[in-house]
């Protein structure tokens, strides 16, 4: 960390340094060489200490715990995934059958790959047992799952 703090250092006074004698020889000729040579030094000096730099910013980095944001951030997708699945399905057996239906998708993860393991469904409506087959293949076939049933719904 020193050696960066070092570096910074050299760059405010080098720039403090830049300035000043610009102003006081005004913008002309001069006073840009004078800002070339001054841009020039911090790039010296930033080369110079560079090397000094990498180790200790890679120390610094090894202390972020990166895996739990990664984790987290894929299981949020994975939420989401299943949330728009659902939807989809459930407005699509809206339009294919009239059938409104209550979904729950299960999404199992194995190394790289995501499926459907199982799906329960509700249908919120009155309905025949050939819809309600009708639904569950298709809901079947869609998810690539044998495991959908249907859950039935409570009165009372």
């Amino acid at each position: 960390m020193q050696a960066f703090q070092n570096a910074a250092a050299a760059f405010c006074i080098a720039c403090i340094c830049a300035e000043v004698t610009a102003l006081l020889t005004g913008t002309g000729w001069a006073g840009r060489c004078i800002k070339a040579v001054a841009g020039l030094y911090i790039l010296v000096v930033l080369f110079r200490l560079a090397p000094g730099v990498k180790p200790e910013l890679k120390s610094a980095m090894e202390a972020v715990p990166s895996s739990v944001h990664i984790q987290s951030a894929e299981i949020s997708i994975l939420q989401k995934a299943q949330e728009r699945l659902e939807s989809s399905l459930r407005t699509e057996c809206m339009q294919r059958f009239g059938v409104p239906i209550e979904l729950d998708i299960t999404l199992t993860q194995e190394g790289q790959t995501v499926q459907a393991g199982s799906a329960v469904f509700t249908i919120l409506s009155e309905c025949t047992d050939a819809e309600k087959q009708q639904v569950a293949a298709y809901l079947q076939e869609a998810l690539g799952t044998a495991s959908v049933r249907e859950m039935q719904e409570e009165v009372g």
